[in-house]
């Protein structure tokens, strides 16, 4: 699962719920790193803030459905 979230407090929470349902997690402040990240590994799902710093969640979910 990967978490794209810019805000630290909600990253932990969705985090630490997530491993304790054994899911395997990674977490991005920003669409940048997600985007770079996704050339190497593809998740099985995504979390996305709306309200990312560099680009809007929305579009970043544009593009993950597009194969990014």
């Amino acid at each position: 699962v990967f978490i794209i979230e810019d805000d630290d407090a909600i990253t932990r929470i969705l985090e630490r719920t997530l491993k304790e349902f054994e899911f395997a997690v990674e977490s991005f402040r920003d669409g940048a790193s997600v985007l770079r990240r996704l050339q190497i590994k593809r998740p099985d799902l995504c979390i996305c803030d709306l309200g990312l710093p560099d680009i809007d969640g929305y579009e970043l979910a544009r593009r993950l459905r597009a194969g990014a």
